[in-house]
C-alpha cells in the first residue's frame, strides 16, 4: 500500500519547473531598454483593433461603437490614439449659427456654414451693423434728405393747409374764433365786436341768444370732424412718405454693405436669405440705429428691455466653430451631464424679469463632436438622468434639439426659446465594462439599433517573443513620458514574470498595462533609492514586494491568529471527516489564499445532506451549485439503488463571512467520503477544486494565492517535507508562484499534486486506493468504495430493523431525558437558592 501511495504522489506530483514562468533575459536580444524604440499603437489587442476601425470608418446611421474590456486594459488610451489619427484623415466639418428669426424671435433659425465661414458672418454682420450706426444718421441730417422730404411732403402740406383755413373761416362765419395749434383746434365764442367772449358775457347772454350759440357749435364740430377725418388721413400719408422715402433713402445708403457680405456668400442659400432679411428688418427699425427716435421707419422698437442692446438682433451666434480645427472633432466626455451634452438656454435676470434671446444659446458636446466623434464612459452616461434618452433620440432622428429640463420633466409650463434642431452625423463610442454593455444588449431594444459594433479590448495576450519585445518598448515609452532609468534586460524579463503573475497564467501577459506602468514606475523608485543606474530585476521584484507590504496587513493578522492558535489549522496528523480547504480573500487592491477546516458529519437518516453555510444563508448561488453537484456525485456513485440511508452536514470551520464560489466542491466531497469511510485524511495537504457529478476535478481560480496561502501557514509551523497541496491539474498553467515556495518545492520541503479525478484525490488524502467496482459491481476488499458500500449498507440495514431502530431509540431518549433533567438541575443561569430555569419552548 505505502508503495502504491508513493508511486501515486510521485507521479501526481508537480515539478518546480511548472510551478512559475522564468524568462532567461540572455534571450531577449537587448541588454537594456535604452537600445529599444518606444512603442507605437498597442499590443494585444487585434481584434478589438479591427472591430474599432470598422466602426469608425463605416458610413451608415447606427453604426457606433461599444468599446469592453476591464479598467486598465488599454480601452481610453488606445481608444484615444486611434480617433486622433483617424480624425487628421477627415474633413473639418461645418459651422453652425444660430441667428434671429425675424418672424418670431422665440424661435432662432440655425444655420449651417462651411468650416470658418462661421466666424466671418459674425465677424461681417458686427462690421457692418457698426458701419450702418455710424452712416445712417449722415445720411437723414443731410441738406438733401431734408430737401427730398420737404419736395415728398409739399402737396400733402399744402392740402393740410387748406383744409386748416376753411376750418377757420367756417367757424368764424359761425362767430366762432378758431386758433389751430400742434396739438389741436382752440375754439373761442365771438362778441360782435369780434373778440373772443368772456365768461361774463356768456352768462350774461338770453336764453334764446345761448340756444343760437350752441346750435352753431354743433354745427362747426360736425364740420370739423369731417375735416379731421380728412386731416388724418394726410397724417398718415405723410408718415407713409416719410417712411418709404426713410427706406430708400436707407437702402440706397446700406444696400451697398450688404453687398459684400452677400457676395462672400453667394454659394451659401440660408446665409444669403438670411442677410437679405436682416437688411429688410434695417429698414423697417431705422430707429435702432440713432441715439434721439431718428427717422420715423416702422416700429419704433423691438423689445421691453431696456437694459438689452436692440441691435443685438443683428448678431450671429456661432454655435460650433471650427475656424481654427483641423481634421474631424474628437470629444471625451467628462461631465455627461444634460446640459453639457446637450447645450442649453442661457437667462439674464433684468428689471426683475428673467430673460434669453438666441445669442446666448450655449452648445453642448454632441454639437462640438458634430462631424466627428463623441465617446462616453458607459457608467457615468447612465448615472445621469435624461441623457441616454435624449441620446438614443438623437441617434435615431439624425437631428438634436436644444431643450430645458423643464420641459423634459414637464412638471409646470415653461416659456423659453425653441432654436431651430442641428442636423448631426456623430460617431458615438462607449466605453463600458463587459457586464454593462451585456447588460445594454439584454434590456435596451434600441442598443442593437444604434450600437451595431463592439470592440472588446482583451485582457490577457500570448506570452510571446513579440509580446516580450513589446513590452520592453511599453517601458521605453513610461521611461520618456515620466523620465525613468531605463531597465536591463533582467529588469524586462522579471516585469514580464509579474505580469503573468497578474494574469495568472504562465502562457499569457496581462493588457492591464496602467497595472504595468505602475510596476514600471515603482521598481524605478526602488532602483533610484538603491543607487542604480538602471532598474535591475531585485528592482522589480523589491517593487512587487514592496507593494504586496502595503496591502497586506489583514493577511498579516489572520496569519498571527492561525499562528496562536485562535483559528484551528492542523499541517500534520490525520484527521477523518476533516480536510485542508482553500479559498481566496479579495480586499479589492489585494487578495490573499486563506486556509480553513472543511469537516462533514453522518449519520442515521434519510438522504439529508446540508450546509451549514447554505442553511445560515451565508452562501451563494455558485457555492450552491457546486453543493448540489456534490449530492449528485454521491446519489449517482451510491444511491442508485435505494436512498443513502444518512444524514450529512458539511461547513467550514470558523467561517463567519459569505463564501460562494465552487472551488470547495472536491473538498467537501472528500470530507465526506472521508466520514462514510472512516479513512483519516492527511492534514498536511490542502485541497481546491470543484467537481462534477461524474468525479472529474475541475479548474478554479486563484489557485497561485491558494498555494502561497497555505504555505505561509506551513512555513510558520515549521516545514516537515511532505506538506502541500493538491489541486486540479487543469489549473497548472496557472501557477506563477513566488520564488520562495519555487525555492521550497526545489528543496522537497513542500509539493504541489496535480489531480484529475475523485479518486486519485481521495487516494493521495488518505493513502488508501478508490477502488474500482469488478464487473459484478463489487469494489476491491478494503478500498474507500468498498468502505463506503459497507457503511452505507450498515445504516440502511439498521434503519430497516426495527428492534435495532427501537432499542437504539429507546437508549437514545433514555439518555436525551437524563442529559436534559441534569441540564435544568445544573442551568448556569441559577444561582444558589433560586429555582430552576424553565426550558425554553
Amino acid at each position: 500500500m505505502a508503495t502504491r501511495s508513493k508511486e501515486l504522489s510521485d507521479r501526481l506530483r508537480v515539478p518546480a519547473s511548472e510551478l512559475t514562468v522564468r524568462i532567461d533575459e540572455r534571450s531577449l536580444g537587448f541588454a537594456s531598454t535604452s537600445e529599444l524604440s518606444p512603442l507605437e499603437g498597442t499590443i494585444g489587442q487585434d481584434r478589438a483593433l479591427r472591430a474599432l476601425e470598422f466602426g469608425l470608418r463605416v458610413k451608415a446611421r447606427g453604426f457606433n461603437a461599444f468599446v469592453t474590456g476591464v479598467p486598465g486594459s488599454g480601452r481610453n488610451t488606445t481608444l484615444a490614439s486611434y480617433l486622433s489619427r483617424v480624425a487628421e484623415e477627415r474633413p473639418v466639418p461645418g459651422d453652425w449659427v444660430y441667428v434671429s428669426n425675424f418672424a418670431d424671435e422665440m424661435k432662432p433659425r440655425g444655420i449651417g456654414l462651411p468650416a470658418g465661414l462661421g466666424r466671418r458672418l459674425a465677424q461681417g454682420m458686427a462690421e457692418l451693423v457698426g458701419e450702418v450706426k455710424a452712416r445712417l444718421p449722415r445720411v437723414f441730417e443731410s441738406d438733401e434728405y431734408k430737401r427730398q422730404v420737404e419736395d415728398a411732403l409739399q402737396a400733402i402740406r399744402k392740402r393740410h393747409k387748406e383744409i386748416e383755413e376753411e376750418m377757420v373761416t367756417e367757424a368764424r362765419r359761425r362767430g366762432i374764433g378758431l386758433t389751430m395749434t400742434p396739438a389741436g383746434a382752440i375754439g373761442a365764442f365771438l362778441g360782435p365786436d369780434g373778440t373772443p367772449m368772456t365768461q361774463e358775457q356768456i352768462g350774461a347772454l338770453s336764453t334764446e341768444q345761448l340756444a343760437e350759440v350752441r346750435e352753431q357749435e354743433q354745427g362747426l364740430q360736425e364740420f370739423m370732424a369731417q375735416r379731421s377725418a380728412e386731416l388724418r388721413r394726410l397724417e398718415r400719408e405723410e408718415t407713409g412718405v416719410r417712411q418709404e422715402l426713410s427706406r430708400n433713402v436707407a437702402s440706397f445708403a446700406i444696400k451697398p454693405l450688404f453687398a459684400e457680405l452677400e457676395q462672400t456668400f453667394e454659394a451659401e442659400a440660408e446665409a444669403l436669405v438670411y442677410l437679405r432679411e436682416a437688411r429688410e428688418d434695417m429698414l423697417h427699425h431705422l430707429r435702432l440705429f440713432f441715439e434721439d427716435d431718428g427717422p420715423s421707419a416702422g416700429h419704433p422698437s423691438v423689445s421691453d428691455d431696456p437694459g438689452r442692446d436692440p441691435l443685438k438682433r443683428y448678431g450671429i451666434n456661432v454655435f460650433v466653430d471650427h475656424s481654427k480645427s483641423s481634421g474631424a472633432p474628437v470629444v471625451f466626455v467628462q461631465n455627461p451631464s444634460y446640459y453639457n451634452v446637450f447645450g442649453k438656454v442661457d437667462h439674464v435676470f433684468r428689471m426683475g424679469v428673467m430673460s434669453t434671446d438666441f445669442s446666448m444659446i450655449r452648445s453642448g458636446d454632441i454639437h462640438r463632436a458634430n462631424g466627428g466623434f463623441l465617446v462616453f464612459q458607459a457608467k457615468d452616461l447612465l448615472s445621469y438622468p435624461f441623457v441616454w434618452q435624449a441620446l438614443k433620440r438623437a441617434l435615431g432622428s439624425g437631428f438634436t434639439r436644444i431643450e430645458t429640463l423643464g420641459d423634459q420633466l414637464g412638471s409646470m409650463p415653461t416659456t423659453s426659446l425653441e432654436p431651430a434642431p442641428m442636423p448631426i452625423d456623430v460617431k458615438v463610442v462607449l466605453v463600458a465594462n463587459p457586464a454593462l454593455c451585456r447588460m445594454l444588449q439584454l434590456y435596451d431594444e434600441d442598443v442593437r439599433k444604434l450600437f451595431k459594433v463592439k470592440a472588446d479590448f482583451g485582457y490577457d495576450m500570448e506570452l510571446s517573443e513579440e509580446n516580450i519585445r513589446g513590452y520592453a518598448s511599453f517601458v521605453v515609452n513610461r521611461v520618456q513620458e515620466e523620465g525613468l532609468p531605463h531597465f536591463d534586460a533582467s529588469g524586462v524579463a522579471r516585469l514580464v514574470e509579474q505580469s503573468s503573475r497578474m494574469v495568472e497564467d504562465k502562457h499569457k501577459l496581462t493588457t492591464q498595462f496602467g497595472e504595468v506602468a505602475d510596476l514600471v514606475t515603482e521598481a524605478a523608485y526602488w532602483a533610484r533609492e538603491a543607487g542604480h543606474d538602471e532598474v535591475s530585476g531585485e528592482d522589480v521584484l523589491q517593487a512587487a514586494r514592496e507593494r504586496r507590504h502595503r496591502s497586506n496587513l489583514t493577511e498579516e493578522r489572520l496569519q498571527e491568529l492561525y499562528d496562536a492558535g485562535t483559528i484551528r489549522l492542523e499541517v500534520d496528523g490525520e484527521a477523518v471527516g476533516q480536510v485542508n480547504g482553500l479559498a481566496v480573500v479579495d480586499m479589492g487592491d489585494y487578495s490573499f489564499g486563506r486556509p480553513s477546516r472543511v469537516t462533514a458529519r453522518v449519520g442515521l437518516g434519510s438522504g439529508e445532506i446540508t450546509h451549514v453555510e447554505q442553511a445560515s444563508q451565508m452562501s451563494g448561488p455558485i457555492h450552491t451549485k457546486g453543493f448540489q453537484i456534490l449530492i449528485g456525485y454521491l446519489a449517482g456513485k451510491y444511491g442508485t439503488t435505494a436512498t443513502l440511508p444518512i444524514r450529512a452536514s458539511i461547513t467550514f470551520e470558523q467561517t463567519y463571512q459569505g463564501v460562494d464560489g465552487d472551488s470547495a466542491s472536491s473538498t467537501e466531497l472528500y470530507a465526506v467520503l472521508s466520514s462514510l469511510s472512516g479513512a483519516p485524511i492527511a492534514q498536511r495537504l490542502a485541497v481546491t477544486g470543484s467537481v462534477d457529478q461524474q468525479g472529474t476535478v475541475q479548474a478554479v481560480g486563484g489557485v497561485t494565492q491558494k498555494v502561497e496561502g497555505f504555505f505561509e501557514v506551513c512555513k510558520s509551523h515549521g516545514l516537515t517535507g511532505d506538506q502541500g497541496v493538491m489541486l486540479p491539474a487543469s489549473n497548472v498553467r496557472n501557477l506563477v508562484l513566488n520564488n520562495e515556495v519555487t525555492a521550497a518545492v526545489e528543496a522537497g520541503r513542500f509539493h504541489v499534486y496535480a489531480i484529475n479525478s475523485i479518486e486519485e484525490g481521495i487516494e493521495l488524502l488518505t493513502g488508501v486506493p478508490a477502488g474500482e467496482a469488478d464487473e459484478s459491481g463489487l469494489y476491491p476488499e478494503g478500498s474507500i468504495n468498498a468502505r463506503v458500500v459497507a457503511r452505507l449498507e450498515a445504516m440502511g440495514e439498521m434503519l430497516r430493523s426495527p428492534d435495532l431502530v427501537g432499542t437504539r431509540t429507546r437508549d437514545e431518549t433514555s439518555k436525551t431525558t437524563l442529559e436534559e433533567d441534569q441540564s435544568r438541575e445544573r442551568d448556569p443561569r441559577e444561582g444558589p437558592g433560586q429555582p430552576p430555569v424553565a426550558p425554553m419552548p
